[in-house]
């Protein structure tokens, strides 16, 4: 950036667990090189997180999270001078970004205000809010449609758009006026270009190439830097965008620093069509920097030649789902088949603990769902014919902690052989597939790792598998993940058996997940199909909004035993709060509603003794329409109390999980 003046800013790491907040700038004042601002964070009590310098390059905005192992603490926002003096503390949360509103020349921090402890690499927040650093307890809500990454989240000049992981790895634009999120990829660190061009990026998976994505410029193009001297050899990481629409700042990091995920700051400047990098600047040598920001004088005047605040062009209506009657054995849609409802169609059964979800889905975090025999009769068949199969479903989830291992779906044959399986294992998709079984090939079950799947919070994710000989491909959200050479083809060996989903006896953590739009055909779907069924899976899981969740810890006050001999009733227990994690709970009191009898056997409560307390989870009734209809047993005392629902999957809390008889 030659005559200009410009501020880099970035967290550091000594390598022996301490981290500091340095900073750096080219001005003569500066000729000593990097300056650490703070030692350690605000008390040396916890971690800084997300330096961001404010709009006119004077003072810094950072976190200060808890450290690991430190339950009760919170993350709070703090603002110091770019010479390490006036350490103020603007309150709780964690800053992602600072705007300056163009009409009022007001600088505004965006912070989340609800982050719930994790242990995951890339944490989110629940309810994103913005204030100013002179009236920080006045805070305005902003987005709470999903949750937000804490690492990443831009805005354009305007503060209409915002790019972020919604939450990780679901990268997307959202639009805050209208609370609508427009999906970008799957991928880590995506940024927006601080015009009003409303473009964005998001880092590809070899760390060498940034995928940009502009309104009505599908698909968009690529930012490689293979062939930049400085990053031979490195990995590109927590690139983001400066307030100048055409520099951009990151991190190199060597070969061997992969794991510590820091490394030198460097500086891109690109075309300003912002299709290419024109030069590659290294600021710091031997550093260990995480997360740089970099402030450049009259920067938020530099704009892209791209059009700015685009009317972005509607795409055209997906087609109707499922996208092909060609070789179709069966498609369920949430509680229906799709026609709904055709002659002979046998809806599948629900057993043990599974229960529909909100959107009436199959929730078998503790059952199993049966398909019609006659189902599994015709697939074999045909599939046996064609040697060919597909399996489309959507995937939704809200957190399963390693280890975990449970089967998602099965086709089981009477000696105990499986056509296909798939698993969920860990962080993983795993297929069993029986191939073979034709003329002298003898049949085998081959186990295939498929793909890493990060699904959590709420996200539904479009799986599909699609079979043809010996070659599988595995497609998640219309993109092709992976494709595979198997040892062997043909589906000879297939037979009628039972189909069903869910694990009468999964491993590990409980999975709490479920499973909408199930379709199986006996060909392998084309490019341009499986295209298709992910665009209309988008449609139609488009506008859904996470629940908002409440974690409470409360004191058993009344559960009453059931009385009803029905096969499926809830009940109502009242509790007392004692402290709330997250989220609001007004009243003191509150009934909770809950299964206590499934698949005509009771569910195990896990509930304390009377007096005892326990940790809950609640959702609002109204969120929950799948309960409309169910025979509820009230036999409590309370009649005037606020009713929540109980948000642990049935038989959650104490094993055994209700079996079928």
């Amino acid at each position: 950036l030659p005559g200009r003046e410009w501020r880099a800013v970035w967290v550091e790491r000594d390598g022996a667990g301490g981290e500091a907040l340095v900073s750096l700038e080219n001005t003569a004042a500066a000729a000593a090189g990097p300056k650490t601002l703070l030692a350690t964070a605000a008390g040396g009590v916890g971690s800084i997180h997300r330096p961001l310098w404010d709009s006119a390059g004077t003072s810094v905005i950072f976190t200060e999270m808890p450290r690991e192992g430190d339950a009760a603490g919170k993350p709070g926002v703090f603002r110091v001078g770019r010479d390490g003096a006036g350490l103020t503390k603007l309150g709780t949360g964690a800053a992602v970004e600072v705007w300056r509103d163009p009409a009022a020349g007001t600088d505004y921090i965006y912070a989340l205000e609800t982050v719930p402890p994790s242990r995951r690499a890339a944490p989110s927040g629940e309810i994103l809010v913005r204030f100013t650093a002179a009236k920080p307890e006045e805070r305005e809500i902003v987005w709470t449609e999903s949750p937000v990454g804490l690492d990443q989240f831009q805005l354009s000049a305007d503060g209409l758009r915002g790019a972020g992981v919604f939450p990780w790895p679901r990268a997307a634009l959202a639009n805050l006026a209208d609370h609508t999120l427009t999906p970008l990829a799957h991928g880590a660190w995506p940024a927006l270009a601080p015009d009003d061009s409303y473009a964005a990026w998001v880092l590809d998976g070899s760390r060498r190439r940034l995928r940009v994505f502009a309104p009505n410029l599908d698909p968009g193009w690529e930012l490689n830097f293979d062939d930049e001297p400085l990053l031979e050899k490195r990995a590109l990481y927590h690139p983001r965008w400066s307030n100048d629409a055409l520099t951009i700042v990151f991190t190199s990091l060597e070969p061997d620093a992969a794991e510590s995920r820091s490394g030198d700051v460097l500086v891109a400047r690109l075309r300003d069509d912002l299709r290419r990098v024109e030069s590659v600047t290294a600021l710091t040598r031997g550093r260990r920097a995480l997360t740089p920001d970099l402030w450049t004088r009259g920067g938020a005047d530099v704009k892209s030649s791209l059009p700015q605040k685009p009317v972005v062009v509607p795409k055209k209506e997906p087609k109707p789902w499922p996208v092909s009657a060609d070789g179709l054995v069966w498609a369920w849609e949430n509680g229906k088949r799709p026609d709904a409802g055709g002659a002979g169609f046998t809806p599948p059964v629900f057993h043990g603990g599974a229960v529909a979800d909100r959107f009436f889905g199959m929730h078998v975090a503790t059952g199993t769902v049966d398909a019609d025999p006659a189902v599994t009769e015709r697939l074999a068949r045909e599939c046996a014919v064609s040697g060919a199969w597909s399996m489309e479903t959507l995937l939704t989830e809200r957190r399963a902690e390693p280890p975990v291992s449970v089967r998602l779906a099965a086709f089981e044959m009477p000696d105990g052989r499986a056509p296909f399986a798939l698993y969920r294992v860990d962080r993983k998709l795993v297929l069993r597939l029986l191939l073979g079984g034709a003329g002298d090939r003898p049949a085998l079950e081959y186990p295939v790792v498929l793909t890493h799947l990060a699904i959590e919070d709420d996200r539904p994710v479009h799986v599909l598998l699609s079979l043809k000989g010996d070659r599988l491909g595995c497609y998640v959200d219309g993109r092709l993940m992976k494709e595979f050479q198997l040892e062997s083809a043909g589906l000879g060996a297939w037979a009628a058996g039972r189909l069903f989903f869910g694990d009468p006896r999964p491993y590990g953590s409980p999975w709490t997940g479920s499973l909408e739009r199930v379709a199986f055909y006996s060909r392998a779907l084309s490019a341009e199909e499986i295209s298709d069924a992910a665009a209309a899976a988008a449609q139609w899981t488009e506008g859904r909004k996470r629940p908002a969740r409440i974690k409470v810890r409360a004191r058993l006050v009344e559960a009453p035993p059931v009385e009803s001999a029905a096969p499926r009733v809830m009940s109502l227990s009242v509790w007392e709060k004692v402290q709330v994690d997250i989220g609001q709970l007004p009243s003191d009191r509150f009934a909770l509603q809950s299964w206590s009898r499934l698949d005509g056997l009771p569910v195990p409560a896990g509930f304390p003794e009377i007096g005892g307390e326990r940790e809950l989870w609640l959702e609002a009734l109204e969120v929950h329409p799948e309960t409309d209809g169910e025979t509820v047993e009230n036999r409590t005392s309370a009649s005037d109390l606020p009713v929540y629902f109980d948000a642990a999957p049935p038989g959650r809390r104490a094993q055994p999980q209700p079996t079928a008889p």
